[in-house]
């Protein structure tokens, strides 16, 4: 992943710490796409199964860019809205 790439990562982690509540990764999605369950996709990737759940459910406290980058490799994504989406809360 070039150097522009993870730069990118790192603002967006820094910037989750505002607006998390209205990103989620689309981590479920491609998991189910591929027919994997969390504890498959932890072994395939290396990072703990409890850890990927909690980024599903939108629950972790943060998200590492090591993890994201990670997650684009193993599903082979090329744009960083391919794993995070934005959602608007409701009554905004």
């Amino acid at each position: 992943m070039s150097t522009n790439n993870v730069e990118l990562f790192i603002v967006i982690v820094y910037i989750l710490v505002e607006v998390k509540r209205m990103l989620r990764l689309k981590i479920k999605q491609l998991r189910e796409l591929e027919d994997l369950s969390v504890r498959q996709l932890s072994e395939a990737t290396g990072i703990r199964w409890n850890t990927l759940s909690d980024m599903e459910k939108n629950t972790a406290k943060h998200w590492p860019h090591e993890h994201l980058e990670t997650l684009m490799k193993y599903f082979k994504l090329k744009h960083i809205d391919q794993l995070i989406e934005y959602v608007e809360e409701p009554g905004e």
